[in-house]
């Protein structure tokens, strides 16, 4: 998905993030969803994935979070956000407004 990136959390700096857990990260598989609650619906749509889907949400400068699909044919999703390492969900296993609920909960600093 082609998508216009943040300029408050540009694909360089998910890139930058994501290696600083490990994770290698194709800038190309960056997507950016202006609503969380659309990142939600989008990531709990879908049990299987591509690995190394990237779905971003930025709130504004200092809020904000990456999923990222990190086991083959799954919704096994790393979260990261302005806090840091939060967690490994498999997205598809909540309901949409827990997940909206867990990701706004995971940007509190």
């Amino acid at each position: 998905m082609d998508t216009p990136e943040s300029p408050a959390l540009t694909r360089t700096r998910v890139v930058d993030l994501l290696a600083a857990q490990d994770e290698a990260c194709d800038p190309s598989r960056v997507s950016y969803y202006p609503a969380i609650e659309e990142l939600a619906a989008t990531v709990a749509r879908s049990a299987r994935w591509a690995q190394g889907e990237v779905f971003v949400h930025v709130s504004d400068a200092n809020r904000y979070v990456v999923m990222k699909q990190i086991a083959p044919s799954s919704c096994e999703m790393l979260v990261l956000s302005n806090v840091g390492y939060c967690d490994v969900i498999s997205a598809n296993r909540y309901g949409h407004d827990e997940l909206v609920t867990a990701l706004l909960g995971y940007m509190q600093s």
